[in-house]
């Protein structure tokens, strides 16, 4: 599956995550989202 996300990726304009925990993650599109999402999901 990583290989073939490599050959063919999604486009998209996330270039932040944060993991949320679970196997869950938060994508962001900008910094200040970003820093959002930390406080919200990095706290645990």
């Amino acid at each position: 599956a990583s290989v073939a996300a490599v050959m063919d990726p999604d486009e998209h304009d996330y270039f932040y995550f944060v993991a949320r925990g679970g196997g869950e993650h938060h994508f962001s599109k900008t910094l200040r989202q970003h820093n959002i999402a930390v406080r919200r999901y990095g706290q645990r």
